[in-house]
């Protein structure tokens, strides 16, 4: 799956720095875990109320556009 118009991506591509649109909100991904066939996630809420995000690798969602996206291509399918 390529990254389409929409920034769209699988949950299991996401890096750390990575920022998240979820429901109309942005979350910048603090930290980014993978274990048991699922994707953890801490997003930046606020600083002493980190978010917590879990879901299949498979899961698609939508990553602002990565201004460095040439210096280190990513496998969408996060592969």
């Amino acid at each position: 799956m390529k990254k389409g118009i929409n920034n769209e991506i699988r949950l299991a591509a996401v890096r750390p720095g990575d920022v998240l649109t979820v429901h109309h909100s942005r979350f910048r991904v603090l930290s980014s875990q993978r274990e048991a066939g699922l994707v953890t996630l801490e997003l930046d809420d606020a600083p002493e109320h980190p978010l917590t995000l879990i879901g299949v690798p498979s899961m698609a969602v939508q990553v602002e556009p990565d201004h460095d996206s040439l210096a280190v291509p990513r496998d969408p399918e996060g592969l």
